[in-house]
């Protein structure tokens, strides 16, 4: 689903609606929701710090708890606003220029994001592409290494992610040999 940042702008704008959100996604996951005294704790803001609280037992969780978002002192709101501005293909100096977060927390954010995208690809994430699909290959270097991309032009937009040392042609022809069936149409600038 592709949503505009009009129709995301209370995620983006304002940090509880933000976390509802995660937890709504399960992103964030409530796993102390009924420990301790067995009842309903409720989202809580103390300190400038959201928590889940319980009012019979007085027992209070931080929300981020465990969570990629515990590591970070920037508001997962903000958080929420550089990822979605990078999957947009803005520029760090964009980004920065909008939001007012500094390029280097933007850049490591960035790196981050992309980190959290590789691991989380898996082997049926590669296109078996079939004729009259049309394929766009991409290359891409990141830090020391190069990655080729494929993604099928079609509703889904299958996608695969191959990190590779050297990007000649022998490796890429192997590669795109792998992961395409002959008859394929493949879209390059490589």
């Amino acid at each position: 689903m592709n949503q505009n940042l009009k129709s995301l702008y209370k995620i983006f704008f304002d940090e509880k609606e933000s976390i509802k959100f995660l937890i709504k996604e399960n992103i964030i996951k409530p796993s102390e929701k009924y420990q301790s005294c067995n009842r309903k704790m409720y989202l809580y803001l103390k300190a400038n710090i959201f928590y889940y609280k319980n009012t019979s037992c007085k027992k209070m969780v931080n929300v981020f708890k465990n969570t990629f978002f515990s590591q970070y002192r920037l508001k997962c709101n903000n958080i929420l606003l550089i990822g979605y501005f990078w999957i947009h293909k803005l520029r760090i100096q964009q980004i920065h220029n909008i939001t007012d977060i500094s390029r280097l927390s933007i850049h490591n954010f960035i790196k981050n994001f992309r980190r959290l995208s590789i691991n989380s690809l898996i082997p049926e994430d590669s296109i078996v592409s079939s004729q009259k699909i049309i394929v766009k290959i991409n290359e891409s270097l990141f830090d020391n290494f190069w990655i080729v991309e494929g993604i099928k032009r079609t509703k889904k937009r299958k996608m695969f992610f191959v990190v590779i040392g050297n990007h000649n042609t022998e490796t890429l022809t192997r590669i795109i040999k792998q992961h395409m069936k002959s008859g394929s149409t493949i879209y390059t600038d490589v």
